[in-house]
């Protein structure tokens, strides 16, 4: 299996376990801005990008990246969710907040907003 989608598959677990606030959850392929043809999707939602994965060789066969993620959040309306929009950031960033396998990744950090 690829590292980035079992990094995927664990990211994707933890939040819809940790967060159940979050109705949609899915890769990200600018769905935001292609609504029109994207597949219908519940808000809150939540979508997933990866980054500048820099892939360092390592001795016998291993390789090493510093992955940066990005989380797409949205919401129905700005209007009537505001408040709900900064609680549902807080319980992502919780539920990611260091999280790591011993396998696979370490701690993982929140660098920006």
């Amino acid at each position: 299996m690829s590292a980035k989608l079992e990094f995927y598959d664990i990211i994707k677990a933890r939040l819809l376990d940790k967060v159940p606030a979050i109705k949609t959850l899915r890769l990200f392929n600018s769905q935001f801005d292609n609504e029109e043809v994207e597949d219908a999707f519940e808000y809150p939602a939540v979508f997933i990008q990866f980054l500048n994965l820099n892939w360092i060789a390592k001795p016998q066969g291993l390789q090493e990246a510093d992955a940066v993620i990005r989380l797409h959040v949205g919401f129905h309306s700005l209007k009537t969710e505001e408040r709900e929009i900064f609680k549902l950031i807080e319980d992502i960033h919780k539920a990611l907040q260091n999280l790591s396998t011993a396998q696979l990744f370490g701690d993982m950090n929140r660098v920006n907003e």
